[in-house]
């Protein structure tokens, strides 16, 4: 989705995009993968993944991954386990 204001991308970036304002640059830049920068910046995801989980939007969320485990055939959950 594109957006005539740059301020406003961050709101419709997806749970695997990051908005980025570059060194110098006044406006936040399109959604990008967020692979990189959560590999060079991993103290900060891990920081923002703690802090998301106490608010009420990430219990929901927990809840809700604990009910779609559950609900995995027995032989998938441990292969699950293993690829995380």
């Amino acid at each position: 989705m594109k957006l005539g204001l740059p301020v406003l991308r961050a709101f419709w970036q997806r749970a695997s995009e990051v908005v980025v304002r570059e060194p110098g640059k006044r406006f936040l830049s399109s959604p990008r993968p967020i692979a990189p920068y959560a590999k060079q910046h991993w103290e900060f995801a891990w920081l923002s993944m703690a802090a998301y989980q106490k608010t009420r939007a990430g219990q929901k969320h927990a809840k809700q991954m604990r009910v779609s485990v559950r609900s995995l055939p027995k032989l998938a959950v441990p292969a699950l386990l293993c690829s995380i």
